[in-house]
């Protein structure tokens, strides 16, 4: 049941990972600087949860898997998701987890330090996403 909130959630965080790029874009003109692209800050923030959110979005809403072996046998294509999941889900789950401390400690030192309190926003839906992502994963536990 997460997994279609995990999906608007990424569609809109890819939404507002436009339009800010734009916005600094406008605000900033086409000038060279030493600067890291702004779009940097949002790859790196929430690149690991889009990938696992477009990941199960294929394995389980565009071919149908299901977590369970018991609802996947008798379909060859279906097994072959539901292998790949119990692959998959114990590295996504760290991956997640991992993502979700690096928002956390990104939130807490944009807070304090104040060259980086423009970025607290992306921080919080960074981490916001990370979370929601671990509790996606975590409650697609395969089982047979």
């Amino acid at each position: 049941m997460l997994l279609p909130l995990l999906i608007l959630a990424s569609l809109g965080y890819v939404a507002f990972a436009i339009s800010v790029i734009v916005r600094e874009r406008r605000c900033r003109g086409f000038r060279e600087t030493d600067e890291p692209h702004p779009a940097m800050k949002f790859v790196f923030a929430g690149g690991v949860p889009l990938v696992i959110t477009s990941t199960m979005t294929y394995l389980f809403l565009i071919v149908g898997g299901a977590t369970t072996v018991q609802f996947n046998v008798g379909n060859p294509s279906r097994m072959n998701v539901w292998s790949t999941w119990v692959d998959l889900w114990p590295m996504f789950l760290f991956i997640t987890a991992a993502s979700g401390f690096g928002s956390l400690i990104w939130f807490v030192v944009s807070v304090f330090k104040k060259t980086m309190r423009p970025s607290i926003p992306i921080s919080i839906i960074s981490l916001s996403l990370s979370v929601l992502a671990l509790f996606t994963v975590a409650s697609y536990f395969p089982s047979a």
